[in-house]
């Protein structure tokens, strides 16, 4: 009858693993830069209907004062439930329903030579569903608005 050898346990160290672990730890902790959170940037939505000629440029007006000219911008606020349903579209002191009634309103705007602006300004409740998002943006690619961007909602 062959003998049985006893079955002896092995042994592990844990102290030079666990040593390992924080050393892996500071490393990561000590190296770790986080990004910069953006609140602002620029998109450059292509236009709706293809363009066979760029538009040319105005010729530069003479102003006396070096002063860059100031921005004009108007400000769209995205308004939204808990569950991130759309409930609301304000226009500086104008409220929207829906999507149409904006449109009408910037279309209206737009038609008005008095009333120019640079760049649109939108906020966005933070529980808003992107789709919503996307939809305005799509509706001003629809009219042309290029410069759009983004702020916080206070």
């Amino acid at each position: 009858m062959p003998r049985r050898r006893q079955a002896t346990e092995v042994e592990v160290p844990l102290t030079p693993m666990l040593d390992v672990a924080f050393q892996l730890l500071t490393f990561f902790i000590l190296t770790f830069k986080p990004a910069p959170l953006e609140l602002q940037f620029d998109l450059n939505l292509l236009p709706t209907t293809p363009q066979a000629q760029p538009e040319p440029e105005p010729p530069p007006e003479d102003s006396p004062s070096d002063e860059p000219p100031a921005i004009r911008s108007f400000q769209v606020t995205l308004l939204s439930n808990r569950t991130g349903e759309l409930t609301g579209i304000e226009l500086e002191e104008l409220r929207f329903e829906d999507l149409p009634a904006l449109e009408a309103r910037l279309e209206a705007l737009l038609a008005d030579p008095d009333y120019g602006f640079d760049e649109a300004l939108i906020r966005a409740h933070e529980d808003l569903h992107w789709e919503h998002l996307v939809e305005v943006l799509n509706l001003f690619a629809d009219l042309g608005l290029s410069k759009v961007n983004f702020t916080q909602m206070r």
